[in-house]
């Protein structure tokens, strides 16, 4: 507790991040990138280092279908250390919410008459690099109808 003392500071965070990615279009197009974010905060233990590996490609399939399949590998670090209480009934936990967040995810999409068009996705996020194991995983099953631009 001693270490939770009121401040008359407000919360700051400066936050960086930078992307690369090389992408190749033929036949197919694919991509490959890397991102780092970094959040410096002035509230203790939320500062982050977040590495993303991403990948990506997407190609034109029969009955004019074009599939997008991505994967983005996520690892953070929090520099700083963890606060353990003394007694075991407030000992603190791991939130899922800091946990990484790797993903994999495929969507299908069709034309079907001027600006509209059908499209399902399956989505799964699973914090399996993370050294805790948490268990998190999510799924996300969607189908939809898209009104967008002229083709």
């Amino acid at each position: 507790p001693a270490c939770y003392l009121p401040t008359p500071h407000a919360r700051a965070d400066l936050h960086h991040q930078a992307r690369i990615v090389a992408t190749y279009t033929r036949a197919r197009i694919w991509s490959i990138g890397y991102e780092l974010a970094l959040d410096d905060s002035s509230s203790y233990g939320q500062s982050v280092a977040r590495h993303r590996g991403l990948g990506s490609v997407t190609a034109r399939l029969p009955a004019r279908l074009v599939a997008s399949a991505s994967v983005i590998l996520e690892i953070d670090h929090y520099p700083a250390p963890l606060i353990v209480a003394r007694d075991v009934a407030s000992q603190s936990f791991v939130s899922i919410d800091d946990d990484n967040r790797s993903t994999a995810s495929v969507l299908l999409t069709r034309p079907i008459a001027g600006r509209w068009s059908v499209e399902a996705r399956y989505q799964y996020w699973t914090d399996a690099l993370l050294a805790s194991g948490s268990g998190f995983r999510r799924q996300l099953a969607y189908a939809g109808l898209v009104w967008g631009q002229p083709r």
